[in-house]
């Protein structure tokens, strides 16, 4: 399930009762996970967020750039707060 809320210059998508994960990744960096977001912001920028019930937050960032009408640079960046990161 999802819930959509816009914004004047984007969206916000929710993402409702998620199964839990069960790949190696998560299992070696992951916590139960407590919320899922995704942010879309005009004109190019996105954003995932996961929260987790030992409070910590993870924020992978997404900027585009269009270079001509055939190319899109894209810039992004991985906050992580109140874990280890690998």
């Amino acid at each position: 399930r999802a819930r959509l809320t816009t914004l004047d210059d984007g969206f916000v998508v929710d993402y409702l009762d998620q199964p839990e994960q069960s790949g190696w990744l998560y299992r070696l960096f992951e916590s139960p996970r407590t919320g899922e977001c995704a942010r879309f912001a005009a004109p190019g920028s996105a954003q995932i967020e996961y929260r987790y019930a030992d409070g910590s937050v993870v924020h992978i960032t997404l900027h585009f750039t269009p270079v001509d009408a055939a190319r899109t640079e894209v810039f992004a960046t991985l906050h992580v707060a109140g874990r280890r990161a690998p």
